[in-house]
């Protein structure tokens, strides 16, 4: 009986955490749409209100708020839709500091933006936290991610790559 219960309770928790991962990466394909196409932000944000919550998802948050200022035609619009992506950004971290997916999008949003908005000020702790932790991570398709970041934008030495 004790053996019945406990494969129960393994592959419950195996679904559990196959369905978080499949929520993520389907947030991560929807995110990746928003940057070509300003329709996928909303599509983005529904999708996180029908899920339960997950630590990046206020990440993920931030980085539409940055979508809206990126397709914003007001430059008045764009400064604030930007604000209000960095305090979301900067809350969100403050929360969850060990996330190293909150890590990445703040590290793949200040790469990206223009340096006159001085928003670039944690690149190197990010990276260096990213480098540290990389190993520990489980998810595959956030690791290939990192990996296809790093490689695409050219933030780390090839011998730091090939350590990936």
């Amino acid at each position: 009986m004790k053996k019945i219960v406990g494969f129960f309770f393994l592959l419950v928790a195996s679904l559990n955490m196959f369905s978080q991962d499949s929520v993520m990466i389907e947030l991560r394909k929807l995110f990746y749409l928003a940057t070509v196409s300003e329709s996928y932000i909303v599509k983005s944000e529904n999708y996180m209100n029908r899920h339960e919550p997950q630590e990046p998802f206020g990440a993920y948050r931030s980085m539409l708020l940055f979508m809206e200022a990126k397709y914003a035609i007001n430059p008045y619009t764009k400064l604030n839709y930007f604000k209000k992506g960095r305090n979301k950004m900067e809350e969100t971290l403050k929360l969850y500091p060990n996330n190293i997916e909150n890590r990445f999008l703040r590290l793949a949003i200040q790469t990206k933006l223009p340096g006159f908005l001085g928003y670039h000020g944690s690149k190197k702790e990010d990276k260096d936290f990213i480098l540290k932790n990389f190993s520990k991570e489980k998810d595959r398709d956030l690791k290939a991610r990192l990996k296809m970041f790093f490689k695409e934008n050219d933030l780390i030495s090839t011998e730091e790559y090939n350590q990936l």
